[in-house]
């Protein structure tokens, strides 16, 4: 078992071994859907917490980092997302219309290391922490989230139909 103090030996055809142990996307069409659950139908409170890397110092448009998200027939639960301001942004419905919305204040000047992200929603209230600093508060958010019949969405938004996110992202929880 590898990470417990064993070793790995290369060799055939193998020359080198390279894992970044996260999820690459390339901006343009990589994502990865998880179908539909009750059990994603999480409507009262919830946290996200992930780890993000960009692939450039600034997005390029609405680089989606998580979405439960269908807008083409309302179906819009929460959305997240970075910004090509550097700015995240988070969107929660609770009727499966028009979100909520909070939007950060400008981030770091390079996205493009290691950065970690948590989203919380609860009570009527949304935040935003950005490596360990609460960044965004709002309490105008609605009481209760929407259960969207809509796929989990990791890497893009709207269902996986646009907001590709450029980068990785790595240890996705939600609770």
């Amino acid at each position: 078992m590898l990470g417990l103090g064993n070793s790995l030996a290369l060799g055939g055809a193998i020359s080198s071994l390279t894992n970044t142990y996260s999820l690459d996307f390339d901006g343009t069409d990589d994502y990865v859907r998880v179908a539909d659950h009750s059990s994603l139908d999480v409507t009262s409170a919830m946290s996200v917490s992930l780890w993000a890397k960009g692939a450039s110092a600034s997005p390029t448009g609405n680089d989606a980092h998580i979405s439960k998200y269908k807008s083409s027939n309302g179906n819009r639960s929460w959305n997240i997302a970075i910004t090509n301001g550097r700015t995240v942004q988070m969107y929660l419905s609770g009727d499966g219309g028009s979100p909520a919305t909070i939007t950060t204040g400008v981030l770091a000047a390079d996205l493009s290391g290691w950065n970690h992200y948590v989203y919380t929603f609860s009570s009527g209230t949304m935040k935003v922490y950005y490596n360990a600093s609460e960044v965004a508060t709002s309490g105008t958010p609605p009481e209760a989230l929407y259960s969207a019949a809509a796929d989990l969405v990791i890497g893009a938004e709207d269902d996986g139909t646009g907001g590709y996110f450029a980068g990785n992202i790595d240890e996705v929880a939600i609770w």
